[in-house]
């Protein structure tokens, strides 16, 4: 997205700059693939999010000959706006920051910052703001002051408050924000527990933190926060992290390799809580379904050495089910012998049926037959026609097709009218126009050679006249 990472000297490896909108070249992705990884912001952890201050980054010629204790986030123009989500309620609570000093040996400060209301001179437009929390308790708040801090002091509970700023006439305008106490974090983490060939589901919040939960396999099922819907889930296995995803996000790992782990939830203010999940060494086993038509099938959870697990025959208009088949290839039809523990993914295979394709002419004689696939796009070619016929369109079903493909979509046949028009039917209305205008002319031109021949004769007869 833009943002640098610049690490320190703790670090062997020196990240680079890395852009998605840049139109790389095959060499260039993939130096881009090997060097770049993907971080997050840890805002209980302070070395996550530590950066430089604008006064210091502004000094700098070359970022790149930066001395530093440890890692440093600096974004690029722009992009430390993205941060704020504007679909989501913002945040009013007091939010962490920390800063290095550069140059080996440079201190961390860290901070909390919070916004102020500003009271124009003569109330105009802000002359009193008062906060409603959820119970309906007000605050009035002080201008020039933090705003998180005085809500702090004055115990609001965390939840979605109500803002009323007034002018001096009485006018008003109310929004909402939202305001979470200090270490307070309202996420309830939804669990799908697996032990043996059972499954229960379990909510943690941070009323539990520090607890422990003994079970074969888990996965995070979903994270509720109507506060914060953006906190981050991170989780480590022994120690060492490997899954971090936004708790907005599908979560659809599941975890069951013998070991300890920790989920970690954290909020946008920084207030985390954690517990600890340590799978068993088990015989638990689970067949998980993906493809088309599997939407609705629930895992199966079974243990090692079952033998003829029954799998769910499907079916799909248009197509013939085979079964399925694992990742290497193996297929399975009706039932499977559990070898194995973990998860085992399934996917659908699917075979188009044939369908009769067949092209008429307007009298309804055949033109052309064909067998083709359900599903898909068939190119209409136009067949030969007479030496007295011109090509129309396509009709099917007395409605005129768009275009010179059709897509397959139902199983019967398909049957598609090629419309024609004569052409020869013109060329003789057009002949015979040319011969009632030829005949139009020959008549008016007999008409005026009688004309004349009789204004000859009449002019002869009156010159015999006048000599008489």
């Amino acid at each position: 997205d833009g943002t640098y990472l610049y690490v320190g000297h703790l670090y062997v490896k020196q990240k680079e700059k890395y852009d998605s909108l840049w139109d790389l070249t095959d060499a260039m992705q993939f130096f881009a693939n090997e060097a770049v990884t993907e971080e997050y912001f840890d805002l209980s952890q302070v070395y996550t999010y530590l950066t430089l201050r604008d006064d210091d980054i502004s000094n700098i010629i070359n970022l790149r000959t930066l001395e530093l204790e440890y890692s440093v986030v600096i974004f690029a123009d722009g992009q430390k706006e993205k941060l704020a989500l504007m679909e989501n309620l913002p945040i009013i609570s007091e939010k962490p920051y920390a800063y290095l000093t550069p140059g080996l040996g440079g201190t961390i400060t860290k901070n909390f910052s919070d916004f102020k209301f500003i009271s124009d001179k003569y109330g105009c437009d802000s002359y009193s703001v008062v906060i409603t929390d959820c119970s309906g308790k007000e605050y009035p708040i002080k201008y020039g002051e933090g705003v998180g801090a005085q809500l702090r002091e004055n115990g609001c509970p965390s939840g979605i408050v109500q803002i009323t700023e007034k002018t001096k006439w009485g006018d008003s305008n109310s929004y909402k924000a939202v305001y979470i106490a200090p270490n307070d974090n309202t996420a309830k983490v939804i669990l799908k527990c697996y032990d043996s060939e059972n499954e229960r589901t379990v909510s943690l919040s941070s009323e539990d933190q520090g607890k422990t939960i003994e079970v074969d396999a888990f996965a995070i099922e979903e994270v509720i926060d109507s506060l914060d819907p953006n906190s981050l889930v991170l989780v480590t296995k022994d120690g060492k992290e490997f899954y971090t995803a936004c708790s907005r996000d599908i979560l659809t790992e599941t975890w069951f390799e013998e070991g300890s782990y920790v989920v970690k939830v954290v909020n946008r203010v920084g207030y985390a809580f954690d517990f600890e999940i340590n799978v068993r060494e088990s015989d638990c086993a689970i067949i998980r379904f993906v493809g088309d038509g599997t939407e609705d099938l629930k895992d199966i959870i079974t243990t090692r050495d079952t033998k003829n697990v029954p799998l769910e025959q499907l079916s799909q208009s248009g197509y013939v089910f085979l079964g399925y088949q694992d990742q290497q290839g193996n297929k399975y039809v009706n039932n499977i012998d559990v070898n194995f523990t973990g998860i085992l993914q399934l996917e659908s295979i699917w075979k188009p049926k044939t369908v009769d394709l067949i092209i008429k002419d307007s009298l309804g004689n055949v033109l052309s037959e064909s067998n083709v696939d359900y599903g898909t796009q068939q190119v209409l070619t136009v067949p030969k026609l007479q030496h007295n016929q011109v090509f129309v369109g396509w009709q099917i079903n007395g409605k005129e097709i768009d275009g010179d493909s059709i897509l397959v979509d139902r199983e019967e046949k398909m049957i598609v009218t090629c419309l024609t028009r004569e052409e020869y039917a013109v060329i003789e209305d057009m002949n015979r126009s040319w011969l009632w205008i030829l005949g139009i002319v020959v008549m008016l031109g007999l008409g005026c050679f009688g004309y004349g021949s009789y204004r000859k004769q009449m002019k002869k007869v009156s010159n015999e006249d006048e000599k008489e």
